[in-house]
């Protein structure tokens, strides 16, 4: 009953770990649809080999062929070209290896006759991976741990299912995370293939062998076929290195794993072991002369995987990848790096980064391994499985231990010294790592156990145990943290999730009676000469602050005016005050208002939420008097507010009170669930808005006026035209923090209406086969009257369908004017039927 319910408990622990694999896959916004096809770079590998050729089956913009050099990054105009893939003879390939698309992608297309979408052919290898380790894992507790109980066995497969970053790597199932999976899942089978040949199949035979007398320590003989299932199983762990190999290259450094238990046999059987070193030469001998052939096939190099003809934001044939000067700060990212933590999810960022040694390239959010998942540490008492062994079991040992240190040190050791560090390439040595802490795990709690037999254990569960739990917490932390890819792909479903687990912090807020909503000023005002400031209220925290002013204007009147942290001002019409009478100014700003995370908002979509945080309302003795949507603070929602003092106000101006009103939220998300829904309209299957407008009467030359404006400050876009002579006029294009294009002069005389019709990727709704990540990639289209006057490729930001705006420029920067000074006469957002 015992060992049923064992098993029973590990299958679900299993079980429950691909849950949150799917679940994690299926939340990071890539599209799983069985039967569509999958335009990712894979099954387009795939559709080219199917058509007999080994590049992938896509076709080369004519723009490119023509670049004098494409691989400079200074001369590849963006988006034109298919990002991390090698380009060579004026053909795509795949720099990245083609084992994971030999082994289950290409067999399911000619089984199934349909695409395998990538994300699952990622979550199938992750998880394979993990299930592998688990079944490691229990070999070596059943065959050297049998003391360990389920309080230890079930935290063992819990943290190499979390701690193993199988998660992380899991948040963005893409095409740099399909050869990594793939990689750990082949070097996981071949650690599990060498513990099998150093481990015969038939426990009765090595019980006669070590019971021989004379034969006190157990070092015996092996029979025939220990001999043959020795050789068959280093065979298959020689298969799975290479197709390891075949997925990504670094592997090869790790190729000396397998001399490891080959020099223990020959020391211990004082013979060199022909049959094992044969067996898993030859299957690494054909793999690797089938990626020499491919390489040559492809590049004319045998050596040659495409890394050279990489399209990237380097030049990558220039670049000098590895230097040992990376090593320090990459060792200290992946292994020792501390999190800082904050009070809201998802509670943990990365440390702040020291000076980068010379040549570093990119890096991504990154955790030290031994600092925030303790559960590694443990790798170092690894050693203690040895204790008290006989010959026979320790010498298989220290070579299983060996083989899988070789694993993790070739790996690491290689990429500490790459010129970039990033999540995804911790994933590729987390998994043999913590492998290593779970024979740990296994031999604190035998080593303990035996030193201190009545408390060793339980002292071990009860310090070790909730180190465990933590780092399996913290990796599921990590995965939903990483680099703002859940929320990037997945607004909606971020913060759902958000909400549900700063649910205890609200919950306290609410019990200290720290309320969150609009703001309302009582303020005694007396008469003051024009121009007279001051300075009522900063709402969020210096230097980022919002800042709301009382401005005195002619005829005893007043301008309220609110300021954002990002120089922008809006300001009401004069309004009558009377002196010596207190007056109600209601202020409704998102950084008065709980964070996009809170639960406040549970319920309402991404635009919702947004149109809630977007928009300035300000109200004055009850009457609406200012209302702007979108309105970018620039302060943090939730950050709290500071009253103007009244030694610094202007004379005649009194503070008399205020009041947060909390209970306001419900009608707040009432009204932005219908301004998302609005909004939500602007998007469509092409991307486009058709403006009816009449040009202003007399344009200054070189004047820029915005006709659509998307996204934010330092993440936004805008859409213009500007003035020329004689009704001549151009259409410009201002990605932030590019340079600024513009279309061939168009006749644009003034005083006739122009239906202007733009077509932009930013503006076009997400679908099973097309979802933008940081940017949407695609061609610009502007036509004037029904005619196309300009087509451009670029980049745009990818928006939120409030942050989306005609005529206006809410998002400051000085390419272009506060607005359009034309007439707009109509706005039409998607496609318009035609008579």
């Amino acid at each position: 009953m015992k060992k049923w319910f064992e098993r029973v408990l590990v299958a679900a622990l299993c079980a429950a770990v691909g849950w949150f694999y799917v679940w994690t896959v299926r939340s990071s916004g890539d599209p799983w649809k069985f039967g569509l096809e999958q335009r990712d770079y894979y099954n387009l590998l795939i559709d080219g080999w199917l058509d007999g050729q080994l590049h992938l089956k896509v076709d080369v913009p004519e723009a490119l062929l023509k670049i004098k050099d494409p691989y400079d990054p200074t001369q590849r105009p963006p988006g034109l070209a298919l990002h991390d893939a090698s380009f060579f003879g004026g053909k795509y390939y795949l720099y990245f290896g083609a084992a994971p698309v030999v082994a289950l992608m290409l067999p399911f297309r000619l089984w199934t006759g349909i695409d395998l979408p990538l994300a699952v052919a990622v979550l199938v290898f992750v998880y394979g991976g993990f299930l592998v380790s688990v079944v490691l894992f229990l070999d070596l507790r059943r065959r050297y741990f049998p003391g360990a109980g389920l309080a230890v066995v079930a935290p063992g497969v819990l943290a190499l299912g979390l701690a193993g970053l199988g998660p992380v790597l899991l948040r963005r199932p893409h095409m740099w995370e399909l050869p990594i999976g793939a990689g750990s899942c082949f070097a996981l089978l071949a650690l599990l293939c060498v513990w099998r040949s150093l481990h015969p199949a038939r426990p009765a035979l090595v019980r006669a062998l070590r019971s021989r007398p004379g034969d006190p320590e157990g070092q015996g003989s092996i029979g025939p076929g220990d001999l043959r299932s020795r050789a068959w199983w280093f065979a298959g762990a020689g298969w799975c290195l290479g197709l390891a190999i075949a997925s990504r290259p670094t592997y090869l450094i790790a190729g000396p794993m397998l001399a490891v238990p080959l020099v223990i046999w020959w020391r211990g059987e004082r013979r060199l072991p022909w049959t094992p070193l044969l067996a898993a030469l030859v299957p690494l001998l054909l793999v690797g002369s089938a990626m020499a052939w491919h390489n040559h096939a492809r590049f004319g190099n045998p050596l040659q995987f495409g890394q050279a003809y990489q399209f990237s934001l380097d030049y990558e044939s220039k670049m000098a990848h590895f230097r040992p000067t990376h090593a320090p700060f990459n060792v200290w990212r992946y292994f020792f790096s501390v999190a800082e933590w904050s009070p809201a999810f998802p509670f943990i960022r990365p440390a702040n980064l020291p000076t980068k040694p010379p040549g570093f390239g990119g890096h991504d959010d990154v955790y030290g391994l031994f600092t925030n998942l303790p559960f590694a540490c443990l790798a170092l008492a690894a050693p203690l499985a040895l204790w008290r062994r006989d010959r026979r079991d320790r010498r298989a040992l220290v070579a299983w231990l060996g083989v899988t240190v070789v694993l993790f040190a070739a790996l690491a050791g290689t990429l500490v010294l790459f010129f970039g560090s990033l999540a995804r390439y911790q994933s590729d040595f987390a998994p043999s790592l913590m492998l290593l802490a779970a024979v740990g795990w296994l031999a604190a709690h035998r080593w303990l156990g035996a030193l201190f037999p009545r408390v060793g254990s339980a002292a071990l569960l009860t310090l070790g145990l909730p180190l465990v739990l933590f780092s399996g917490a913290f990796a599921v932390l990590y995965s939903l943290q990483l680099d703002g890819l859940f929320i990037e792909r997945n607004a909606d479903g971020w913060r759902e999730v958000a909400r549900r687990f700063n649910r205890p912090a609200a919950w306290w807020r609410e019990v200290r009676g720290a309320a969150q909503g609009p703001l309302e000023i009582r303020v005694g005002i007396e008469p003051a000469p024009a121009g007279t400031r001051a300075l009522l209220a900063e709402f969020g925290r210096a230097p980022v602050a919002e800042r709301l002013w009382l401005v005195h204007a002619a005829d005893q009147r007043v301008v309220v005016e609110v300021e954002s942290s990002r120089g922008r001002r809006a300001g009401t019409a004069p309004l009558a005050f009377r002196a010596g009478e207190i007056h109600t100014l209601r202020v409704e700003s998102g950084a008065l208002l709980p964070a996009a995370e809170q639960p406040v908002w549970s319920g309402l979509t991404a635009a919702g939420t947004t149109a809630a945080l977007r928009r300035l309302r300000l109200c004055w003795d009850g009457a609406e008097v200012l209302g702007l949507s979108p309105w970018y603070s620039g302060a943090e929602a939730g950050d709290g507010i500071r009253l103007g003092a009244a030694e610094i106000l202007p004379a005649g101006v009194r503070v008399i009170g205020f009041v947060r009103d909390a209970g306001s939220l419900n009608r707040l998300r009432a009204e932005a669930a219908v301004a998302g829904d609005e909004a939500a309209r602007r998007f469509s299957s092409r991307g486009e808005v058709e403006l009816r407008l009449s040009m202003p009467a007399a344009p200054s030359v070189g004047a820029r006026e915005p006709l659509l404006v998307t996204g934010r400050p330092e993440r936004g876009d805008i859409i213009g035209i500007e003035y020329g002579t004689g009704g001549a006029a151009r259409f410009f294009l201002d990605h932030w923090g590019s340079p600024g294009r513009f279309s061939p002069p168009v006749n644009l005389p003034a005083g006739r209406p122009v239906v202007l019709r733009i077509i932009v990727p930013s503006l076009r709704a997400p679908s099973p086969w097309w979802r933008p990540r940081h940017v949407a990639q695609g061609d610009l289209r502007v036509e004037v009257d029904g005619h196309e006057v300009w087509r451009e490729p670029a980049e745009f930001y990818v928006v939120d369908p409030v942050e989306v705006a005609a005529g206006v420029n809410p998002i400051g920067g000085t390419s272009s004017g506060p607005a359009f000074r034309g007439e707009i006469l109509s706005v039409t957002w998607g496609r318009r039927p035609r008579p």
